[in-house]
């Protein structure tokens, strides 16, 4: 909790004081008695004056909780009105893979494609997203897939190779689990959108963003 001082008075807020009704010249002004000052003012704009100068400004966990609440309803978009996507298309654009659109919630969608390919987008998540992910573990089961698909069109004695009399077949095969993979890819990605989305307008994160940017408010939870 804080309370301004004169040398914390902006500039601008005389233009907020109430019109004079009273001339009061020589008015004693002092707000903590460390100093003394003299202005031709009225009562009233004294008055408006210590008011405003002494007004106390108050964290917002030292608020009670129905002024809390307040002000959660009033930043409720604070996290989410930028373009908060931009890590998670970042992140999808460095396994090769393109976000184009996407929706959330109950109507919760998504498109893209890849940039260079099914196989290549795979091989750079394995490379660089965790274990843990669901990317990872869709990028590999993939990949199990796919070679298992080379093995069946092989020679039989090379089987990481499609032999040639069996490409067309291998091709027909193989851009069916690369539509699916796209498609549980994509499923991933927006799984970690909606996520994000409901984290960032979530009381826990509009709470630590009122911390960090050390928002002041009034009793009645106006932001100063």
């Amino acid at each position: 909790m804080t309370t301004e001082n004169t040398a914390d008075y902006r500039q601008g807020q005389f233009d907020r004081l109430p019109e004079s009704s009273e001339y009061c010249p020589k008015v004693f002004f002092s707000v903590d008695g460390s100093h003394t000052n003299y202005m031709d003012i009225t009562v009233e704009e004294f008055e408006a004056i210590q008011a405003i100068m002494t007004k106390v400004l108050y964290e917002y966990d030292e608020l009670p909780g129905d002024i809390q609440q307040k002000i959660l309803e009033k930043f409720a978009a604070i996290n989410v009105d930028f373009e908060w996507w931009e890590c998670t298309y970042e992140d999808a654009t460095n396994v090769l893979l393109k976000i184009t659109s996407f929706e959330l919630d109950r109507s919760r969608n998504i498109t893209g494609e890849f940039v260079e390919g099914a196989e290549e987008t795979a091989n750079k998540i394995i490379a660089e997203h965790g274990e843990t992910c669901e990317t990872f573990t869709t990028a590999t089961n993939y990949l199990a897939e796919r070679a298992e698909l080379v093995k069946k069109y092989s020679d039989g004695i090379e089987t990481d190779k499609v032999y040639e009399d069996y490409e067309y077949e291998f091709d027909q095969e193989c851009d069916e689990i690369d539509a699916e993979f796209l498609r549980a890819i994509l499923e991933d990605y927006s799984i970690t959108l909606q996520k994000e989305s409901e984290y960032l307008q979530s009381e826990e994160a509009i709470v630590e963003t009122i911390n960090a940017n050390e928002y002041q408010f009034t009793e009645d939870g106006e932001q100063e």
